[in-house]
Parts: C-alpha cells; sequence; structure tokens
C-alpha cells in the first residue's frame, strides 16, 4: 500500500450501511480546457474518524484525507476494471467548512486583533 494524502472535493454525502465503514467519494481535477481530468479516489473510514466525516462532510466539501491508497481490481457482468481507493486515517477540510449550525462559515468567524504583528 502507498501512504498519500488526496485533496478534492466530495462528489455525494457521506454514507454508512451497517457496520461497515463510512465512504466518500473525493473528485480531484488537474489540468485546464481540453486537458482537464478529474480522477475519482474512493475513501473508507473507520471508527472516529468516520464517524466525524459523516457528521460533517457534506457533497461539495473540500477536504484532505490521508491514507493508505491502494487499486481493486472489479469484475462484473462480464466486464472489468480497477478502481483507486483509499483506507483514510485522518480527514479535514481544505476549504470553506460548509454551513454550521449558526449560519456562519469556517472562514467568517471573527478575527482577533492581538497586537502581534504576524
Amino acid at each position: 500500500m502507498i501512504n498519500a494524502t488526496v485533496t478534492g472535493n466530495l462528489g455525494r454525502d457521506p454514507e454508512k450501511k451497517g457496520e461497515g465503514p463510512v465512504v466518500v467519494a473525493i473528485a480531484s481535477t488537474n489540468g485546464y480546457g481540453d486537458r482537464k481530468t478529474t480522477t475519482w479516489v474512493r475513501v473508507a473510514f473507520w471508527g472516529k474518524q468516520g464517524e466525524s466525516a459523516l457528521a460533517h462532510l457534506k457533497k461539495g466539501s473540500a477536504v484532505a484525507v490521508a491514507g493508505f491508497m491502494y487499486v481493486r481490481e472489479w469484475e462484473s457482468d462480464g466486464r472489468s476494471g480497477s478502481v483507486l481507493e483509499m483506507d483514510g486515517q485522518r480527514w479535514e477540510f481544505s476549504g470553506p467548512k460548509p454551513e454550521a449550525n449558526n449560519g456562519t462559515t469556517y472562514d467568517q468567524r471573527p478575527k482577533f486583533d492581538d497586537g502581534m504583528p504576524f
């Protein structure tokens, strides 16, 4: 497995089925114009990271995820392919946080001037 960090946006809300992991799909776009490509990564979170992702992430959230990446081969109805997957170890917002309960967004919180020049 490869230890990696993926940044991108969630393509759908996090999902949890039964006792399994919380699964998210992250789209990462590279290039521009006709050379623009989007790579999808399926990420599985277990335990507290999964519960946190389920509670705070939603479709469109900009995130950075660190974990172990691998390629899974699949075959169904005579077709085969591969999918890029990751066991997510941790995640964090990489852009504005989605609307909070009080109606403010992450980057709109008050900034305090403590008098320090930096």
